[in-house]
């Protein structure tokens, strides 16, 4: 019986590791982010500073309204833009946050 559970135990391990195996073949690392680094959590939305962070794969960002979470999982975020067309001005100007009595709203021009 010992040894019907110690083999059952070594193929568990052999199997455990050949499944890390082919997950780590595809894994990229995470990012490195950085207190101060512009993110932005999608293309339609602000650009937000990286306040804190948490982990390898969490931050915290600074300017969220307060009806939102501030800490993201770092795929949700993509790079901040700070390179422009030509002619194009740019601004770490964030939207001004309209309130409404059901929801908010950011106004753009």
């Amino acid at each position: 019986m010992k040894n019907i559970t110690e083999l059952c135990q070594a193929n568990i391990a052999k199997a455990a590791q050949k499944q890390e195996d082919n997950a780590n073949k595809t894994r990229t690392p995470a990012p490195i982010y950085r207190k101060g680094d512009k993110r932005s959590l999608d293309t339609k939305h602000a650009k937000y500073t990286v306040e804190e962070v948490l982990s390898p794969l969490s931050v915290r960002l600074s300017g969220i309204p307060e009806n939102i979470h501030p800490v993201f999982y770092t795929d949700l975020l993509r790079p901040a833009s700070n390179d422009p067309l030509i002619g194009q001005e740019t601004d770490d100007k964030q939207p001004d946050l309209v309130l409404f009595e059901t929801h908010e709203e950011f106004s753009v021009e």
